[in-house]
């Protein structure tokens, strides 16, 4: 299966936001996570990466558009307190490091490199 992987800036992730939560909801369903997330949890969270200065999302994509993996990160700083806490705590400024939030591939499509 070909697969093509791109950035998306905010304006065309924000278009993609149902495919992006659906499918954090998918993969993180399975185990060994088992999470029970919903749409309204899920715009919450990635309002982190679409609103952060310096965020990141790229997204993998297969033949027909549909998006099957994606990653998200932003600066440490421009993240909730509770991960850059830590950091400040052990005398680490917050600012000089990048939060890889994650990467979430459709099970089908894992082994083949994408996420290297």
């Amino acid at each position: 299966m070909t697969l093509t992987v791109r950035a998306l800036p905010w304006a065309k992730a924000q278009k993609r936001f149902d495919d992006l939560a659906r499918l954090r909801i998918a993969v993180f369903r399975e185990w060994p996570y088992l999470y029970d997330g919903d749409l309204a949890y899920e715009r919450n969270y990635l309002e982190t990466y679409f609103e952060a200065p310096g965020a990141f999302i790229a997204a993998a994509f297969d033949e027909n558009d549909m998006m099957v993996g994606a990653c998200t990160a932003s600066p440490l700083a421009q993240h909730d307190d509770a991960f850059s806490q830590p950091f400040r705590q052990a005398g680490l400024d917050p600012r000089r490091y990048f939060y890889f939030g994650e990467s979430v591939l459709r099970p089908q499509f894992r082994g083949q490199g994408v996420g290297v």
